[in-house]
């Protein structure tokens, strides 16, 4: 499958597209609690099972792409960005996000998703991005907040935040 994008960078990150052999890296950034607990489906995955779903799921979409994020001056891995287009619409993008520990709390996340809403209006003339937040995950309320998304509605424990992508042009500072 092609999805013609290799990669992608912001200021600080690379984000090339998830392969095979980042799957145990994965699955220990999912094994936390602390990180998993905000998830739609909130358990531990097995390699096996973030494999089978690489292979029978991801890679037959291609309304969705997920980036390892690469720090560019280390060269260590990040975490992981994920943007899905809306397969009715097209025009909206949900854009998720998994950072490993020791890169939190340093910016990486909204410099991530900043750059995916980018993307999703540039490479996939998305007009909306929204991002879904768990009720308790208030950095990540904060985060949506100060990138300009507004509550639209709520999913059970998740907050729909959105933005408009044709006035966050002049906010983008990737």
């Amino acid at each position: 499958m092609n999805r013609e994008v290799k990669s992608i960078e912001s200021e600080r990150l690379i984000l090339r597209e998830i392969k095979e052999e980042d799957a145990s890296m994965i699955v220990q950034w999912r094994a936390v609690p602390e990180v998993y607990q905000y998830f739609r489906y909130p358990k531990a995955i097995t390699e096996e099972e973030h494999l089978n779903w690489y292979f029978n799921n991801y890679m037959q979409n291609n309304n969705r792409i997920d980036f390892m994020a690469i720090e560019k001056t280390s060269r260590k891995k990040a975490g992981i960005f994920s943007i899905m287009r809306d397969v009715e619409s097209l025009s909206c993008s949900e854009i998720g996000y998994l950072l490993d520990k020791g890169f939190q709390g340093k910016g990486y996340a909204q410099e991530g998703v900043k750059r995916l809403m980018l993307f999703a209006k540039e490479n996939w003339k998305c007009e909306e991005a929204l991002l879904a937040v768990h009720e308790e995950n208030k950095a990540s309320q904060r985060l949506a907040s100060r990138i300009g998304c507004r509550e639209k509605s709520r999913e059970g424990r998740f907050i729909l935040y959105h933005i408009c992508l044709n006035t966050f042009q002049e906010m983008i500072d990737c």
